[in-house]
Parts: C-alpha cells; sequence; structure tokens
C-alpha cells in the first residue's frame, strides 16, 4: 500500500484535526524524498508553529490501536522500528499520548495463590568454560518444563533476564544472597531455584537447591545425573518431578498436572536448544538479527522445533517485518503438537487473531488458555486487544488493566489502556496516569515502547 496507495486523507478519520495538522501529517507520507520534510528539526518547527495555533480545549485525540502484548524482550530505537517518511507520525502520536489516562481504580485481578518460582542461571562446576552456555540452558529447559504447570507460575525467562539486567548481573558467575532477594522481589516470586551442574568423564550431574523467598530458608535440594548430553533432557524431567514435590504439590496435583516430557514441547536435540538458548540471549540483548541467526541454526537441526519459529516470528514482527512473522507463525501453527498446552493456546490465539474473519477462534484459543492458566500475561492482554478491535472498550479495559493492577512494568500495558480510555473519550485523567506510570517506574522510557519490560512474554 505504501508504495501504490494514496494515502487516506486524516481529516476523513479525525474531522476535528486542524488543517495545517492535516497537511503536515500528508506531507510526512508523500511517497516522494524532496516532498517530504528534509529533516526532523524542520518537522519538529513546524509542529511547534501548529500547536500555538491550537487551543488547549480543541486539542484532539485521535483513536490509536493498542500494541500487542509479547514475550518478546527487544529494546529497540525508532530508527529501527519505522520508516523515516513515518516519523513524524510518531512525534506526533507521541506528543499526543501526553494527555491519556489512568487506569480504573477497581480491576478484574487473578490471585493465583500458587507457588511462584523464580529459576537463576546454573552455576558451572565443570571447570570447563566451553560449557558455560548450559548455565542459560538447563535453566531454560527447567522453565519450559515447570512452565506447563497448572498449579506453579514460573517467572519467563524474559522476566529473569530484565531484572538482572537491571542488577547489573546478567554474566556473573554466582549470586549473593542480597540479589537473590531482590529477584524475588521484582519478579514477586515466592521461592527461587538455584542450582549447579558438574561433569565427570561422560557423566554429568545436576544439583539444585530451593529457598523460601522470604524467609532464605532452604525448602529442598535434589540431584539428578545421567550419561552425555543426550540424556540431558530426561534428567530434566526427573528433576522437575522432584522440583514440585519440594513445592508441596500433593500427589493428586501432580498426577492430574500437564506435564508432557521436555523434549517433546521443544526439541530432541542438544545442540539445536543451544542454538535456541543463544538465540533467546541475543534477543535479550537487543540483537535481533543475531537472535534470527542462531533460531535458523536451531531449526536447520531440528525443522519441527516449533518454539524456535515462534520465536523468529515475534521478532520479525518487533522490527516490523510483518509478513516474515506470518511465515513463522504459520509454521509453528503447523507444529502445535510440538507445543506445551501453554504455547500451543498463544500460538492459535496470534494465528487466528491475524484475520477478523477468524476473531472467533483467536478468542476461543485464549479462553481456553485462561481457562487453564488465569494469570497469563500475553492471553490477557492479547483478549483485551480482539475486544478492542471488536469496540468494546469497556471489555477490553477490564482485561488491559489486570496487567496495571499486577504492577506491569511495560509502557505497553498503559498504553493499551489509554488507548480504550480515548475511544470512550475520557481524556481528563492523563496527566494523573503520566505522574503515576513516572513515579513507580522512573527508569522506564515513557513514550517509547520498552519491549525489554514486557513480556511476556511476551514477548
Amino acid at each position: 500500500k505504501q508504495k501504490s496507495e494514496t494515502p487516506q486523507n486524516p481529516k476523513e478519520l479525525n474531522s476535528h484535526i486542524p488543517d495545517d495538522l492535516n497537511r503536515a501529517i500528508l506531507r510526512c507520507l508523500e511517497k516522494e524524498r524532496e516532498k517530504r520534510y528534509p529533516s526532523a528539526a524542520d518537522l519538529c518547527a513546524e509542529l511547534e508553529n501548529i500547536e500555538k495555533g491550537i487551543p488547549t480545549t480543541e486539542k484532539a485525540i485521535p483513536e490509536r490501536k493498542p500494541f500487542t502484548s509479547r514475550e518478546i524482550t527487544v529494546q529497540f530505537s525508532i530508527k529501527k522500528l519505522f520508516m523515516p517518511a513515518l516519523i513524524g507520525i510518531f512525534i506526533v502520536a507521541a506528543a499526543i499520548l501526553i494527555w491519556q489516562l489512568l487506569p480504573q481504580k477497581e480491576a478484574i485481578s487473578v490471585p493465583s495463590g500458587k507457588p511462584i518460582l523464580a529459576v537463576m542461571y546454573f552455576e558451572n562446576h565443570t571447570g570447563d568454560e566451553s560449557l558455560d552456555h548450559w548455565r542459560k540452558m538447563i535453566s531454560s529447559l527447567v522453565i519450559a518444563d515447570l512452565t506447563q504447570s497448572k498449579y506453579i507460575e514460573v517467572l519467563s525467562g524474559e522476566k529473569l533476564y530484565a531484572i538482572l539486567s537491571d542488577l547489573n548481573q546478567v554474566d556473573v558467575k554466582s549470586y549473593s544472597s542480597d540479589v537473590l532477594k531482590q529477584v524475588a522481589t521484582k519478579g514477586g516470586a515466592n521461592h527461587i531455584l538455584v542450582g549447579n551442574y558438574a561433569k565427570a568423564g561422560d557423566f554429568i550431574r545436576i544439583n539444585v537447591t530451593l529457598q523460601d523467598a522470604l524467609t532464605e530458608k532452604t525448602v529442598g535440594s535434589e540431584q539428578v545425573e545421567g550419561k552425555g548430553e543426550e540424556n540431558l533432557f530426561p534428567m530434566i524431567d526427573e528433576l522437575t518431578r522432584k522440583i514440585k514435590t519440594n513445592l508441596d504439590l500433593s500427589a493428586e496435583e501432580i498426577a492430574s498436572d500437564i506435564d508432557r516430557d521436555v523434549d517433546k514441547i521443544t526439541t530432541s536435540s542438544p545442540e539445536a536448544f543451544k542454538y535456541y538458548t543463544e538465540g533467546r540471549d541475543y534477543h535479550n540483548r537487543g540483537e535481533g538479527r543475531k537472535s534470527i541467526q542462531a533460531m535458523e541454526k536451531a531449526v536447520a537441526i531440528d525443522p519441527e522445533f516449533a518454539m524456535a519459529y515462534r520465536s523468529m516470528a515475534m521478532t520479525y514482527s518487533n522490527y516490523g517485518y510483518e509478513s516474515a512473522k506470518k511465515k513463522y507463525i504459520q509454521k509453528a501453527f503447523e507444529l502445535t503438537d510440538r507445543l506445551s498446552d501453554r504455547e500451543k493456546h498463544l500460538i492459535q490465539g496470534e494465528f487466528y487473531r491475524m484475520s477478523e474473519k477468524t476473531y472467533d477462534k483467536s478468542f476461543e484459543a485464549y479462553n481456553k488458555l485462561l481457562e487453564i492458566y488465569p494469570t497469563d500475561p500475553i492471553g490477557t492482554v492479547n483478549l483485551g486487544i480482539l475486544y478492542y478491535e471488536l469496540e468494546e472498550w469497556d471489555k477490553a479495559m477490564e482485561f488491559f488493566n489486570v496487567r496495571i493492577q499486577d504492577k506491569d512494568e511495560s509502557f505497553l500495558s498503559y498504553l493499551n489502556m489509554q488507548y480504550a480510555y480515548a475511544a470512550k473519550g475520557w481524556y481528563d485523567k492523563g496527566q494523573e496516569l503520566l505522574e503515576y506510570y513516572l513515579d513507580n517506574f522512573p527508569e522506564d522510557p515513557p513514550f517509547v515502547p520498552n519491549l525489554k519490560r514486557g513480556s511476556p512474554s511476551g514477548e
């Protein structure tokens, strides 16, 4: 459309837009470079002149489309997200967002009452630095396995990375008790799992200690071992079953829990999972190109590695490559039997959400997800977005507000909520919202979406 179609006149979408602002927007969208503003400085000067001529009481707030919640954690610049022709629109939208709004005082929130677990990166006790990649790899496998559970909440790998990054602890080899306490506080975890791995010949041994985050007392210690890296996945399955027992899950809960073998929901190839972990690490560091390259190596080894396809899809989406996103979402969708129930419903919801004709199936997928995992952040936000698309503003706000009441640090949560409020014409609480966000999350940029703290999933 950008190449072949003339943009719709903004005044047809919002008749209150002043003529000079309307002309400025259309100039930003000119297809020929020489017809656009020669520099951002020129555009800013133009916007300042336009603003002087707009009475405060007449400033209109255009309806905007909410951002999708993602478990992706890329932190990126405007330059990477938008083509130069769209910079003007982004600046206008960012300035306008200041006026928009505050979370509702009452929200639909789902207290889980479940153990909330933070799985730290493991310590390398092998003496072999070439095995350092197991530190995050073993942690990722434990997280993937336990995230299936209906009775345990686990901090995502992206959330853990964001917290450790804030504490400047991403690359440390071991953690002090103070760091563990801060991780638990920031992540809302009531249990912390720390562990190490050692190697004697071909035999691998993994040791873990489960701690109560509040009292710092040891809840339980477990050990598993196996011969060769090919036995790493069965070792993880054995380990997570033991962890559930230490978290006081009853025999009935353990028996009825969702717990497919970890190689059935990820990959049976340790080498492929190594590249997957490497790709997620690049992704967390904001190096999207390297992340995708690592994922491509993973799927070259295991062409049915659905989680790797999903990761590529969402990374491409974060960088604005929607056609590539659709390609890899389609691939992951075709391999949903290779995903956990949580991942399967997320993929189905995302796949069907790409077309209004299949919104009903998207609703069905996300509702199934929340039936099993009522506090899933990505499912919660994406359901809100679906209701928003159908102009059911109140329903959308209920879901958006869950994340805000849970003190989600991502500005996207506030952005999505304000879109729904703006659609209802509730602009008067904008200053209060801005002050609330800045007071509670002063380290986050207030206008540029910061996916480092999102998700989620989301990211």
